[in-house]
C-alpha cells in the first residue's frame, strides 16, 4: 500500500474517515475552496471522482492519480412515502420499472464517462500509480471498513443486515 503519511488531502467527511485510518491528513473543505488550496500549496491532493475533475481545473496542480478507485458515485431518486403510498399499484410498477432502467443506464453512462475522463487526464500527462497485491487489498479494505464504521456510529440499527447484502 502506498504510504500517504503526512500528505494533506481535501476530502469529504466519508473520505476523511478513511484517510485518517491510513495516515493521511484529511481536511474537509468546500469544493469551491479546493482550487485555491491546491494553488497555494495548502493541500497536496484531492479525493474526488474522475468525473468532473478537469472541470474544476484541479488537474493543473495534480500530476498523479492513485488507483484503485474506492467508493462509488450514487445517483439517488427519492420519493415521499405518503406520495408513493397514494399511487396506484400500476403507477408504482411503472415507476419501479423505469427506476431500474434508469439505474442500469446511468451506471453504464457513469462508467463510460469515468473511463473517458481518466484517459483524457492521462493524455494530458497525469501519471497513474497503481497499487497491487496485498497493499491494494489493505487499501480497499480500509476504505470499506471506514464506510461501515461511519454508518455504525451514525445509526447501527440495520448495518449488519445491509452489510450481508454486500458480502
Amino acid at each position: 500500500m502506498i504510504d500517504l503519511e503526512g500528505l494533506i488531502l481535501r476530502a469529504s467527511p466519508l473520505y476523511k474517515e478513511f484517510f485518517d485510518e491510513i495516515g493521511a491528513q484529511a481536511i474537509v473543505m468546500p469544493m469551491g475552496d479546493t482550487y485555491t488550496a491546491l494553488e497555494r500549496g495548502m493541500i497536496n491532493g484531492v479525493a474526488y471522482p474522475a468525473i468532473g475533475y478537469r472541470d474544476f481545473g484541479w488537474d493543473k496542480f495534480t500530476r498523479y492519480r492513485v488507483d484503485p478507485s474506492f467508493f462509488g458515485i450514487d445517483v439517488l431518486i427519492s420519493m415521499n412515502l405518503d406520495a408513493w403510498n397514494a399511487l396506484s399499484d400500476e403507477s408504482k410498477a411503472v415507476l419501479d420499472e423505469v427506476a431500474q432502467e434508469f439505474e442500469r443506464e446511468s451506471s453504464e453512462a457513469i462508467i463510460k464517462e469515468d473511463q473517458e475522463t481518466r484517459a483524457a487526464l492521462e493524455a494530458d500527462g497525469m501519471a497513474v500509480v497503481e497499487m497491487t497485491g496485498e497493499g491494494r487489498q489493505r487499501f480497499l479494505d480500509a476504505a470499506a471498513n471506514a464506510s461501515w464504521t461511519r454508518m455504525e456510529r451514525r445509526d447501527p440499527t440495520h448495518v449488519e443486515e445491509l452489510r450481508a447484502h454486500f458480502e
